[in-house]
């Protein structure tokens, strides 16, 4: 696999990620599946979570031979919901998951109920240990989400998002990405965008994938189809802040992950982040922060190696 998407600092992240995802599928064989199947499976997970972040991989191939035998029926409408837990430490998950490797019996646990709850077909991939896909038709959307509030009474971490309803593969691979890309700009920028309306989490998937561009919010409001006014109003609305104060944290929050994970300069970061002067940059940084940018880096860095 060649890496295409991502930056060396986020490699480290999806490495852990791929170790997590073989984990969470290396439970001994149920009765009712052979050792090859549970390690097919395993190896189909990896190749899909691979696949959403950027590396090159026959995942497609190997999805249209499935497609046409084990999920012909997604050629018809079906829906597609990304289960996610928000905090994924050990203390917060839920006993399945607990006493569960890394999670993998608990979206299954999930699955099997899904599947008996709306007597129809359904599928599954998980991705590691705080998140998972389901697919299901239209008809049990009702359902899903009665199942998943249930559930969320033993789980207050667990939220979900989903798209449809969708017709064939190349909307079933739009879906799903579009949800993975959602799910990564949560993570990173500690947000919660499952509830926000389309328009306004489209405009901070746009800023988060490419922070390096100097934005101004007639630019965003213009790419997302509203006017300047509209577009201003409606996201102070549903996400309580200006679309500035929200761009520059995005900005903060990228250059503290840039001066903790690369020895980029100053320069080069401000000019990541969209800010161009390394100058400006460095004052701006002490003022949110209370440190210069050097005195970050340094000080994280020895307490993360402390922790260790």
């Amino acid at each position: 696999m060649l890496k295409t998407a991502f930056e060396d600092e986020e490699l480290a992240y999806y490495l852990q990620k791929f170790e997590e995802e073989l984990a969470g599928n290396s439970e001994p064989p149920q009765a009712v599946r052979s050792a090859d199947s549970n390690e097919e499976d395993a190896q189909w997970n990896a190749a899909f979570y691979a696949w959403l972040c950027g590396f090159r991989n026959n995942f497609q191939g190997e999805l249209k031979l499935r497609w046409e035998t084990q999920w012909f029926w997604l050629n018809e409408p079906h829906e597609v919901i990304l289960v996610k837990i928000f905090d994924s430490s050990e203390q917060s998950l839920p006993a399945a998951i607990k006493s569960s490797n890394r999670g993998g019996e608990y979206w299954k646990y999930l699955g099997d109920k899904l599947l008996q709850e709306t007597e129809g077909p359904c599928a599954y991939i998980p991705c590691g240990v705080d998140r998972c896909f389901y697919f299901y038709r239209p008809t049990a959307r009702l359902k899903v989400e009665r199942l998943l509030k249930e559930s969320k009474a033993s789980c207050p971490q667990l939220h979900w998002s989903s798209r449809g309803p969708l017709k064939g593969m190349d909307g079933w691979l739009e879906a799903v990405q579009e949800l993975h890309r959602a799910a990564e700009l949560e993570r990173k920028f500690e947000l919660r965008v499952n509830s926000w309306p389309e328009t306004v989490m489209r405009s901070v998937l746009l800023v988060a994938e490419n922070v390096s561009e100097p934005w101004s919010v007639s630019d965003v409001a213009h790419r997302v189809g509203l006017s300047r006014s509209h577009f201003s109003t409606l996201f102070k609305k549903v996400t309580g802040e200006n679309f500035v104060s929200f761009l520059y944290r995005m900005r903060l929050k990228t250059a503290q992950d840039l001066l903790l994970n690369t020895t980029m300069t100053l320069q080069d970061i401000a000019e990541r982040i969209g800010m161009v002067d390394g100058k400006y940059v460095s004052k701006w940084f002490k003022r949110c922060c209370g440190m210069t940018p050097s005195q970050y880096r340094s000080g994280q860095k020895g307490e993360h190696v402390a922790q260790k």
